[in-house]
């Protein structure tokens, strides 16, 4: 799938690097990063990132050192002067040599799995108001100490209305968000990053939340036909994965007068056993959850999400041939083709999602974006 890059396309984008302060949204510094590797997701992304501080005078490299101090800072990518993501350093390995400061982390949603739930009880409350509540209180500090993360949250209602108890440090808030999130008839969140047209000494955060999914269908098709550039796909892959196919899905839930609370689903109409499998089952734990028609709910969905073989893969294209960089969001639907090859006897078409992408520049040369993409379950 893969043509001559060579004479094509040489210009790459152009990539700055920022140390931004969590607790405020300030731009404190510039890094000098390479070998960066960034992913923006529906599940949280992860960042690696090399600092060469081997030209830089003794001060200079104190300060680096000092603006990405793990935990209390985060790396701000920006490509064209547009921001694309930003990560919270999580780890920092410094050895004794020449080889530069590693910084390790993930995107801004993860400091959710470091907070801990409070005693709360929500009865028939829209699922998105359920899952505010949880994020505000997750970014906000603590009155007498402090440690406030600044957010806005775009989240409009779902209709769709829920019951939750949840007990002090019952797990932590990323957790339970995302059992929410994963029930039937759930809803999708991320976070976005903005700079201000003027002054671009702070960033904006958003907490995006998109029912019943977030993603819009796009027109353009992922094509590896013919001859580079006429192909938009590079390189990729379709993984067919059996351990993801079930014929029986079972959901446990809390312990309820000392009897654990479980639910079982199935469906021969649907079922893979009625294409000729064997009869092959999963089960999950929701332990939070004290509801036997809520327990019932996450048994269907994880069976309805566990019924195609076609698990979630890598395409890698242009970031500057349509579809460029900013011309797909998380969550949108497009058309893949591929076309017969030795692999492919009779080709490959399906209908696909976006979950999310890869950014790695490159040294030079055209610049090429890594997506992640799982097959539409309704295909």
């Amino acid at each position: 799938m893969c043509g001559d890059l060579a004479g094509w396309l040489v210009v790459t984008g152009e990539w700055a690097y920022y140390a931004v302060e969590l607790v405020n949204g300030n731009i404190v510094g510039d890094l000098p990063v390479v070998d960066f590797r960034g992913d923006v997701s529906l599940t949280s992304g992860t960042m690696s990132a090399t600092l060469a501080l081997l030209h830089l005078d003794v001060d200079a490299r104190r300060e680096i050192v000092r603006i990405t101090d793990p935990g209390r800072f985060s790396i701000l990518a920006t490509r064209n002067g547009q921001a694309v993501g930003e990560w919270i350093i999580w780890k920092r390995t410094r050895g004794n040599d020449l080889g530069g400061i590693q910084l390790d982390g993930a995107e801004l949603i993860s400091h959710l799995e470091h907070r801990l739930v409070q005693n709360w009880k929500w009865t028939q409350v829209d699922q998105i108001n359920i899952a505010l509540g949880m994020i505000r209180w997750g970014f906000k500090g603590e009155a007498a100490l402090g440690g406030t993360i600044p957010i806005v949250t775009d989240g409009p209602l779902s209709g769709v209305l829920r019951d939750r108890e949840y007990l002090r440090v019952d797990g932590t808030i990323g957790t339970r968000l995302r059992e929410l999130s994963e029930v039937e008839d759930g809803f999708d969140y991320f976070i976005t990053v903005d700079l201000p047209e003027t002054g671009r000494s702070r960033v904006t955060r958003t907490v995006h939340l998109r029912y019943p999914r977030a993603g819009v269908d796009q027109p353009f098709v992922l094509d590896s036909a013919g001859t580079f550039p006429s192909g938009d796909i590079l390189d990729g892959s379709v993984i067919e994965d059996a351990t993801t196919l079930i014929a029986r899905a079972y959901a446990i839930g809390s312990t309820v007068n000392d009897q654990p609370l479980i639910s079982q689903y199935d469906d021969w109409n649907t079922s893979p056993t009625g294409r000729g499998y064997p009869f092959f089952e999963r089960t999950q734990s929701w332990s939070s959850v004290e509801e036997q028609p809520t327990l019932d709910a996450y048994a269907r969905e994880l069976y309805r999400a566990s019924q195609s073989l076609d698990a979630p893969s890598n395409l890698t294209i242009l970031a500057d041939q349509y579809p460029v960089v900013g011309d797909y969001g998380l969550g949108d639907r497009v058309r893949m083709h591929i076309e017969p090859t030795i692999n492919f006897p009779d080709g490959y078409d399906a209908r696909v999602r976006i979950l999310g992408w890869t950014f790695s520049p490159p040294a030079g040369g055209p610049e090429t974006v890594q997506l992640s993409i799982a097959q539409e379950l309704d295909e």
